[in-house]
């Protein structure tokens, strides 16, 4: 028969694995925010837009944004 583990033990081991997970599930959170914040951003960049213009602005110049605010089906102005 298998060794049980003692009740500390057994605690310390599960304490373990759900501190790897809690670090595994931190983790991959932590990337998908990075990469969400590198894509939106670099539009941003690419463009030469200040984002915080952009969310603090209370002008919107569509003559500057008509540009880039094209349809990929339809043909740009």
């Amino acid at each position: 028969m298998a060794k049980q583990l003692p009740k500390r033990d057994l605690e310390n081991v599960g304490l373990g694995v759900t501190g790897a997970c809690v670090a595994l599930v931190t983790l991959v959170v932590a990337a998908l925010i990075f990469m969400v914040a590198q894509k939106g951003l670099s539009a941003f960049l690419k463009d030469g837009v200040s984002v915080v213009e952009f969310f603090t602005g209370t002008k919107w110049d569509l003559a500057n944004t008509a540009k880039t605010a094209c349809l990929i089906p339809a043909p740009c102005p």
